[in-house]
């Protein structure tokens, strides 16, 4: 996600890396949606390089990018490996459809930029890593 180099929606600055990953606490990069159940809740895909501000979820920061014009919104949203497909799956409330489009949109972008570094990579693409900060294995790792 850094290849991608995240930008605040607001300011459409390049984000504060470091602030987002030593200043978030336990909870290091914040989760869009962290009421989701299953797989996709600890996908990296349900995961976005946004500051916290308390008592407000990022999600919040994400609906903003709608009012942003047509070419900000599209830089802003390709800064975060957000397609327009997904976007419209969020500003719909269709979380799942969100993370699940992010995520192969996700694989796609790493596909590239590993290629853009001239690795080899398999025409076969697997199914994307989970977060493993979530796993029910605390401390065994």
């Amino acid at each position: 996600m850094l290849s991608l180099k995240p930008l605040e929606p607001r300011e459409q600055k390049p984000a504060d890396i470091i602030k987002i990953l030593y200043g978030s606490g336990k909870q290091m990069v914040p989760y869009i949606y962290p009421q989701i159940e299953g797989p996709l809740k600890s996908s990296p895909a349900n995961r976005i390089l946004l500051n916290i501000f308390p008592g407000k979820p990022v999600r919040d920061q994400i609906s903003s990018i709608q009012d942003l014009e047509a070419e900000a919104r599209k830089t802003v949203l390709k800064s975060h490996g957000i397609s327009e497909e997904a976007f419209e799956a969020f500003l719909r409330g269709d979380k799942e459809k969100f993370v699940e489009i992010r995520k192969w949109n996700l694989v796609k972008w790493e596909k590239k930029f590993i290629e853009d570094l001239g690795i080899p990579t398999s025409e076969e693409v697997g199914e994307p890593e989970i977060d493993v900060g979530d796993s029910d294995m605390n401390g065994l790792a």
